[in-house]
């Protein structure tokens, strides 16, 4: 029996992504233990494309479209269709008029449901998305 497979597009996650992320935020329960966190995350749902990138920031792979799950001053929460093999990515953020190139450092990675989060610490920002 043949299976149906949606193709992301490149600058869209699949919407059933967006729709599960969305969901994973509303469910989610609040945490009542100290804060343990020096900044404040915020929880937000935002369609991103990431490009792996090497150590001088150069392009190695193509480029991936993700959701954001959480944002903070020095850290990123994304999830995304396939399982994340790369260490380092370009993350490309459009808020409104502004865009903002963010390289993000993976410090961990697990499956969620049917899909992969990953959780990157911000270290640099870039004015465009490395070729």
């Amino acid at each position: 029996m043949p299976c149906l497979i949606e193709t992301p597009s490149l600058s869209q996650p699949l919407p059933s992504l967006v729709a599960f992320v969305k969901r994973q935020i509303r469910n989610a329960e609040a945490y009542a233990g100290p804060e343990r966190r020096a900044e404040l995350r915020r929880s937000i749902v935002m369609p991103v494309i990431a490009q792996p990138i090497d150590e001088e920031f150069r392009a190695i792979g193509g480029p991936l479209a993700m959701v954001t799950r959480d944002i903070s001053p020095k850290g990123i929460g994304l999830v995304q269709e396939e399982r994340l093999i790369y260490d380092r990515l370009a993350i490309r953020l459009a808020f409104s008029e502004e865009v903002a190139v963010l390289v993000g450092e993976v410090r961990w990675r697990k499956p969620v449901g049917p899909f992969y989060s990953c959780g990157c610490e911000v270290i640099a920002k870039l004015e465009n998305m490395p070729e």
